[in-house]
């Protein structure tokens, strides 16, 4: 990203910041929309499927059907938020600390292939679905003449 892009969310993420101070529902849908242009990782991945679907009205309902699917989980989220007392936002967040560091960590020693049992993926099955794949991106990729243009009989 270049400069430019790094002062728009520094400016987004400054004026989400100022309108937390105001107590409104007016406030809290702008807050919404305006969280809705910073950058996210899962909506990135969104994006990338709904880009896979080669189809601009398959990838409009893609992203449609992906943000009604996020609508119960945030919402469910932010309610249990109200309910909980501070020392078990605190625990969670802990916890969330602890779970990152740990699936890090099963990442990177899956990454490793040590051969550990149910962790390591093997060696081969990856290789044999990796060609799978170059041979179907490169057939997909190269299409035979229908006819010989070129040659002189």
């Amino acid at each position: 990203m270049d400069k430019s892009m790094f002062s728009f969310v520094g400016k987004l993420k400054k004026r989400i910041g100022e309108m937390f101070s105001i107590r409104s529902f007016q406030s809290l849908f702008f807050i919404g929309m305006l969280n809705g242009l910073l950058p996210c990782g899962l909506v990135y991945m969104a994006i990338a499927g709904a880009i896979g679907t080669g189809n601009a009205a398959e990838g409009t309902l893609y992203m449609i059907l992906f943000g009604l699917g996020t609508i119960p989980m945030l919402l469910t989220i932010s309610l249990a938020g109200n309910i909980m007392s501070q020392a078990i936002r605190r625990k969670i967040n802990k916890l969330i600390t602890v779970m990152v560091i740990v699936v890090g960590l099963l990442f990177i020693l899956r990454g490793l292939s040590l051969g550990i049992p149910y962790l390591s993926p093997e060696k081969q099955k990856i290789e044999q679905k990796f060609e799978k794949s170059l041979e179907k991106n490169t057939s997909s990729l190269i299409q035979e003449p229908k006819g010989d243009c070129c040659s002189k009989k």
